[in-house]
C-alpha cells in the first residue's frame, strides 16, 4: 500500500542592501562571504518552516504538502501516553524510499541562484540598490507504506505520561516485521519528550548511594532505534 505526495514550490527571496555589503567589505570581508552569511540565515528560517510542514503538514501551511500528522494511520499506528492539556508527540518512522522520505522535484534540492545588483523598493516605498537572489526548489514528503509511521501521542512531563521504552516497544509492534528489522528506523522527538524518557529510566528508591547514578544518562536510542531530536515538534498539542 503506497502513495506519493505532490511536490510544492518553495521560494525565499533574498535582498541585501548594497550599503551592508560595502560596510562589510570595509571590515575585511569579501562580497561573497557577506552574501553567503545572509543566505544562510534565510535558508535556516526556510528549513524551520519545512520542518514544521514535515510534522504538521497542512495544519502548518494549507498551501504546502501533507505532513505526518495527517498521513499516519490513527486507527492502527498510534500509541497513547495518556497526557492531557498541552502535550507533545514522538514519531517512529521507517526512513526509506519505500517508507517516509523527502521528495525533491527536478532531481535537485533547494538551490541558491546567481546574485545580481538591482534597484529595489523597501516597505516604505523608498528605492535603493541591493543584491538580489532567491532560494527555490520543489519539495514534498513521500509516504510509501501505511505502516511506516507510528505516532506516540499525548506525551507530557508528568508522572504517568512520560515517554517510556515500553511505549516505544508497543509502537514497534505496530510495524511489520520486515520494517522492524530495517536499520532505517528512526525515533523523532523534541527535547521535552527525550527528557521524560530519561526520567522514566531513572532509578528510584535506594538502589544506589550515589545520587548521580540514580538519574539515567541522556537517551540516544530506545529499543535499538536511534533518537533524532527536533525543535519542529511542538510541545503544545491539544
Amino acid at each position: 500500500d503506497s502513495s506519493l505526495s505532490q511536490c510544492y514550490f518553495i521560494d525565499a527571496p533574498l535582498v541585501v542592501d548594497e550599503a551592508i555589503v560595502q560596510a562589510g567589505q570595509g571590515e575585511g570581508n569579501s562580497q561573497s562571504q557577506i552574501l553567503a552569511d545572509e543566505s544562510s540565515g534565510v535558508l535556516a528560517q526556510k528549513l524551520i518552516s519545512v520542518g514544521d510542514q514535515f510534522y504538521r503538514g497542512t495544519t502548518a501551511d494549507a498551501k504546502g504538502f501533507p505532513g505526518m500528522l495527517s498521513l499516519y494511520d490513527s486507527a492502527n499506528c498510534e500509541v497513547d501516553a495518556t497526557g492531557s492539556g498541552s502535550t507533545s508527540s514522538a514519531y517512529l518512522i521507517w526512513n526509506d524510499i519505500q517508507g517516509v522520505h523527502w521528495i525533491f522535484g527536478n532531481n535537485s534540492g533547494l538551490n541558491i541562484n546567481q546574485w545580481s545588483r538591482q534597484l529595489v523598493t523597501d516597505a516604505s516605498g523608498k528605492k535603493y540598490f541591493g543584491w538580489v537572489n532567491n532560494i527555490s526548489g520543489y519539495v514534498g514528503l513521500g509516504f510509501g507504506h501505511t505502516r511506516s509511521i507510528v505516532r506516540i501521542k499525548k506525551i507530557k512531563n508528568n508522572s504517568g505520561n512520560y515517554l517510556t521504552d515500553a511505549l516505544v516497544a508497543e509502537a514497534l509492534t505496530k510495524m511489520p516485521i520486515f520494517i522492524r528489522r530495517s536499520p532505517n528506523l528512526r525515533l523523532l522527538m523534541n527535547s521535552t519528550a527525550q527528557f521524560t524518557l530519561q526520567k522514566s529510566r531513572s532509578t528510584v528508591g535506594t538502589k544506589t548511594d550515589s545520587a548521580i547514578l540514580q538519574f539515567a544518562s541522556t537517551p540516544i536510542e530506545s529499543n535499538g532505534v536511534p533518537i533524532i531530536l527536533t525543535d519542529s515538534l511542538p510541545q503544545t498539542e491539544a
